[in-house]
């Protein structure tokens, strides 16, 4: 029982930390997507043909925006005559480059008909290898060569549509950057008749973000607020006072900046007159809708290489906000006994916490190293993760030694 009691506020800052770790692995996998902007043909579809001519149109105007068409088509049949090997896949048909839906060892160009792309699984269901790059493989009895490997844990395969009868009911546009948003988006439109609203991958990866930094903005703000009420409750004493304070603003801007929040509105929710007060009650109503459109379609792998990593971002995010009080309750208990016992001891009075704060602050960074070469590459280089627990533990152990000095002090006044 007393090896469990030890080990429990270890072991749930572990747990703790790799919600943390899921949640903000989510994020970093939208955020290899670019901007993009994808809008549903609804009761009608476009052929290759059509796409090509609309991709000419473009290519004529002054500012051009680069999209894709496409449509998916699920559990495909592919086969590899050569081995007599099968596999089922979804097959994405587009007319345009790959590179606006998925990251790829190679691009799928828009006048390259007879090559395609795979994932590693099916690749390796075909062909017994993972980068067949070079092989032949047949669809509908269409001939098809691998040029590359898509980045993706699904199976799937793109190419590029090539009848005249092949139905895109989708397009996915990246705006060009020099425009604004909204002027963007509907000259596009307007240019070649679309009507319907647009879903953004910002959008999700807002959210994302959101979910993962809801734990790290409680654990902050729980250090800034203590530091607060120290920094109120000892006003007869000015030094406390304002190394309270002094303090309590050092924890606000280190979480500004370890969270990368900005405070900066995106141009998308700003409207182009501030008399415009029917502004924000559409904007409202085009989100809900936007958000609506999305989740009643139907889901195809580029939706799922947005949903996913949200929902994953959004549960990790929840449970580390529900742990966080335990976590809380029960490090903030072994601090202040540990801490108690051992300011009775005098020969160890520095030595003992302050060797407990870098115990702490070590192990927290062993986590961080786990979690970057087993979740996600990109979170070696994440730094709220590295930062985010040993600061907290560094300012948690200072705010409570002044605590205790103050205490001791009104004891002595």
């Amino acid at each position: 029982m007393t090896a469990l009691r030890r080990w429990s506020c270890p072991l749930l800052c572990a747990l703790l930390f790799f919600c943390l770790a899921l949640s903000r692995s989510a994020v970093k996998s939208l955020e290899q997507l670019p901007d993009l902007y994808t809008t549903f043909f609804s009761g009608f579809s476009l052929t290759g043909n059509e796409a090509q001519a609309m991709a000419e149109r473009e290519k004529e105007e002054q500012r051009p925006a680069a999209f894709t068409m496409w449509k998916e088509e699920k559990e495909q049949s592919l086969e590899n005559p050569d081995l007599n090997r099968s596999a089922s896949a979804a097959v994405i048909s587009l007319s345009g480059s790959s590179t606006l839906l998925f990251s790829s060892s190679a691009p799928l160009l828009p006048e390259d008909t007879e090559g395609c792309l795979l994932d590693e699984a099916t690749a390796q269901a075909l062909f017994g290898s993972p980068a067949p790059v070079g092989a032949s493989l047949l669809w509908r009895g269409r001939a098809l060569t691998v040029r590359g490997i898509v980045e993706t844990s699904r199976p799937i395969l793109l190419c590029q549509a090539e009848s005249k009868e092949e139905g895109l009911t989708r397009l996915t546009l990246r705006p060009p950057e020099d425009v604004p948003l909204r002027e963007a988006l509907a000259e596009f439109s307007s240019r070649h008749g679309l009507s319907g609203g647009w879903v953004s991958t910002h959008t999700w990866k807002s959210l994302a973000g959101f979910f993962s930094l809801l734990f790290p903005f409680l654990l902050f703000l729980s250090l800034f607020f203590s530091l607060l009420k120290t920094a109120f409750s000892s006003t007869e004493f000015p030094i406390p006072f304002f190394l309270s304070l002094l303090m309590a603003g050092a924890v606000w801007f280190f979480m500004l900046w370890v969270t990368g929040v900005s405070f900066q509105i995106p141009e998308e929710f700003l409207p182009n007159k501030w008399s415009d007060f029917d502004f924000w009650g559409q904007l409202w109503q085009q989100k809900k809708e936007e958000l609506l459109r999305f989740l009643m379609a139907e889901k195809t792998e580029f939706d799922l290489c947005l949903l996913l990593p949200t929902l994953q971002a959004f549960v990790f995010g929840a449970l580390s906000v529900l742990l966080f009080p335990l976590f809380l309750t029960c490090y903030s208990k072994e601090h202040s006994d540990k801490t108690a016992a051992t300011l009775e001891k005098a020969a160890v009075r520095e030595t003992g916490p302050t060797l407990r704060l870098w115990l702490w602050c070590a192990f927290s960074l062993l986590l961080s190293f786990l979690a970057s070469i087993s979740l996600h590459s990109a979170l070696a280089k994440d730094r709220l993760l590295w930062l985010c627990f040993p600061v907290y533990f560094i300012l948690s152990y200072l705010s409570k030694t002044l605590i205790h000095t103050v205490t001791q002090w009104r004891t002595e006044t």
